[in-house]
């Protein structure tokens, strides 16, 4: 009876190592933002979920602990556990010498539990915990909580003692929550997500020129006269309305073909009254209705001018700015 006790006692503590391992790596794995999602989907175990990735640090000093109190009871309990179980096999071989009785059940205890807890106290639930690190996570953080209070005053001691040493040997204290991406870095996550289906190829790389934004100028996102698009002035109906059946842009730039230059831009739906007015053939002046041309330095940042698109300037820069007397859109 004593054995049967030892030897489930010794796969309770493979599978307790095996929860605080799985519950580590569940947690490392998890990113912030499904914390958020699963915390509006599960409230009650959400919300527990989130207390404990928000306090990441001392929740893994938990799960160490936990590991490392399931390790050490394993093996107190192992040896005579099989020394138990192997005796009648001794006495049935004949073997009555106690202390090669004892060096055969170490070795036979050592080699199966150390296959038990490798197996399944540490691999097993490493690879669940990763495949599955959700359902792991919200599993697990429950009775990690638990447990975290009620070794609390342990697991403050030892993370104190930890972060003592570390700063006498020179060393900062960094928060196992803290994980920051550089940007060439999120665009290796990008073309992950790419390779996996989780973004199309051209939301990837709308994504990824979006990083490069911040070192782009106001002349590197400008098209060039040559690839504009442009409406000269006065203009026949016809060629004028085929025109705009061709390209279906909404604005375009107005060109004076008697002063030579561009002198403003035509919205479409600004054309609507004149060309009702208009006869077949009939030669049309855009000047009335062309709106002035808002200029902006070239050497302006991306960044910048974009923040004046979002703050009600006129789209219309998106087509049309001054370069040393040169336009270019």
């Amino acid at each position: 009876m004593i054995t049967l006790v030892l030897i489930l006692t010794g796969f309770a503590l493979v599978l307790l190592n095996a929860f605080f391992v799985a519950a580590e790596f569940g947690m490392v794995k998890l990113r912030q933002t499904r914390v958020a999602l699963i915390q509006e989907e599960y409230p009650w175990r959400g919300s527990l979920l989130a207390k404990v990735h928000r306090n990441l640090d001392a929740y893994l000093s938990a799960c160490q602990l936990g590991i490392t109190l399931a390790s050490l009871g394993l093996g107190w309990i192992g040896e005579p556990a099989f020394t138990r179980l192997l005796s009648p096999a001794f006495e049935w071989l004949g073997l009555v010498n106690p202390t090669l009785n004892e060096f055969i059940s170490f070795i036979v205890a050592f080699s199966l539990l150390s296959f038990l807890h490798i197996v399944v106290g540490e691999l097993m639930p490493k690879s669940l915990a990763i495949r599955q690190s959700e359902q792991i996570s919200l599993w697990t953080a429950t009775p990690l909580y638990f447990f975290y209070w009620l070794m609390y005053p342990v697991i403050w001691l030892l993370n104190t003692c930890s972060n003592f040493l570390l700063k006498q040997l020179g060393l900062d204290v960094i928060h196992a929550g803290e994980q920051f991406h550089s940007s060439e870095e999120i665009k290796l996550i990008l073309r992950s997500s790419e390779i996996h289906g989780e973004l199309s190829q051209q939301e990837s790389s709308i994504l990824a020129h979006t990083l490069e934004l911040g070192d782009l100028r106001a002349i590197d996102v400008m098209r060039s006269y040559d690839d504009m698009v442009t409406l000269e002035t006065p203009i026949n109906s016809n060629e004028l309305i085929e025109t705009l059946n061709h390209y279906r842009y909404s604005r375009y730039p107005v060109y004076d073909k008697i002063k030579k230059q561009i002198i403003g831009i035509l919205h479409v739906k600004d054309l609507q009254l004149l060309l009702h007015k208009a006869t077949s053939n009939a030669e049309l002046s855009l000047n009335e209705i062309a709106r002035p041309v808002p200029k902006i330095s070239y050497r302006l940042p991306a960044l910048a001018l974009l923040r004046q698109f979002q703050a009600g300037m006129p789209h219309l820069l998106w087509f049309t700015v001054v370069v040393e007397q040169l336009w270019v859109f």
